[in-house]
């Protein structure tokens, strides 16, 4: 995950951000959770796995009211989607956002349970956008990243 935290680093510390919307884990369970990092600090808290399940741009009219300028955000295929259906409806400026894609190869359907094509979300299996379109920047997640048994394969 060292990609997701240098480059929400970059980003802030060069002031393309004011901040940056994506995950951060906890001691309790598997599943991810929303997190916004403010500043560098922050972004050492930053991860992604199989357990980000929550849509991140429905966060993203609500943040951004109260964070002034551009708004960074790591999203996957399917929370690009919803930024955009956002943004026709005029609830949000593309400007006003930096989307920072991640490939995702699926989340868990149970986060309760470890993670395995088995525990794959029903949306998930069969998802054309593990690539995200349309995005300032794809950070390509490696095999260091998620290894092989993990990702989905058609």
């Amino acid at each position: 995950m060292e990609s997701i935290i240098n480059r929400a680093k970059e980003l802030i510390e060069q002031g393309k951000v004011s901040c940056i919307i994506g995950y951060s884990g906890n001691n309790c369970n598997n599943r991810l959770h929303p997190f916004i990092a403010k500043n560098s600090g922050d972004a050492q808290k930053l991860t992604f796995n199989h357990f980000a399940l929550n849509n991140l741009a429905a966060f993203l009219p609500i943040i951004m009211e109260s964070f002034p300028g551009r708004v960074g955000i790591f999203a996957k295929g399917c929370d690009v989607a919803q930024i955009y259906t956002t943004i026709q409806e005029n609830k949000l400026n593309r400007d006003d956002v930096y989307i920072i894609g991640i490939e995702c190869h699926g989340v868990a359907d149970d986060y309760l349970k470890g993670w395995s094509i088995a525990n794959v979300a029903p949306k998930c299996a069969c998802c054309m956008l593990q690539t995200p379109i349309l995005v300032d920047e794809i950070i390509a997640l490696t095999h260091a990243d998620l290894l092989d048994k993990d990702k989905l394969v058609a």
